[in-house]
């Protein structure tokens, strides 16, 4: 394994001895690959110096990002739930039942993504909803590492079907306890 932190520059000289192709690394040594959920997978990580460095994966690095995310999920439904149109409704309704079908864990973490940028975007709290898209940034490769050793995009314990029947309430209390206790939002990924 390449430590965490380490330059990308000495990881590209570890490259042939590690499982990561060297071509993986190549683009982050030129600068101008940055961390993207959609493509770097969050391997690397360009420091605000535009530094390269290997990404740090660790539990209390898991947990902390997890628990923020828990609590500004949940201020981010709080505010949206009385916000939400019928149309905003049917959305999340129908990305929550693509989400329950899909077998492609990308294809899931970009519904995923819209999804709670959605409920996020309807707080009418812009900033929330910056905070919230960098966190689910930083969560993503925590996700896709454990969504790897699955056989289901869909992690175990989220249900976005029930998120949606909570929000379609309107009560801004309960909105707020079911997205910050849903097992992405409070803990991370579920172990199973």
């Amino acid at each position: 394994l390449i430590r965490p932190a380490l330059s990308a520059s000495v990881a590209l000289n570890l490259s042939p001895r590690s499982a990561i192709s060297m071509a993986f690394f190549m683009p982050a040594a030129r600068g101008w690959w940055k961390v993207d959920p959609a493509s770097g997978m969050g391997l690397v990580t360009i420091n605000p110096n535009q530094r390269a460095v290997v990404t740090s994966f660790t539990l209390d690095n898991m947990r902390e990002i997890f628990e923020m995310r828990a609590a500004l999920e949940g201020l981010a439904a709080y505010h949206a739930a009385p916000r939400l149109t019928q149309s905003d409704l049917i959305e999340l309704e129908s990305l929550a039942a693509v989400m329950a079908r899909l077998p492609d864990l990308e294809s899931y973490l970009h519904k995923h993504e819209s999804f709670h940028d959605l409920v996020a975007m309807r707080s009418g709290m812009p900033r929330l909803r910056r905070d919230l898209a960098r966190l689910r940034e930083m969560a993503m490769p925590y996700i896709r590492i454990y969504g790897s050793t699955r056989d289901s995009a869909e992690l175990i314990g989220e249900s976005h079907d029930a998120l949606v029947r909570v929000l379609s309430l309107r009560h801004a209390e309960k909105a707020s306890a079911a997205f910050a206790s849903s097992p992405i939002g409070c803990s991370g990924p579920t172990p199973g």
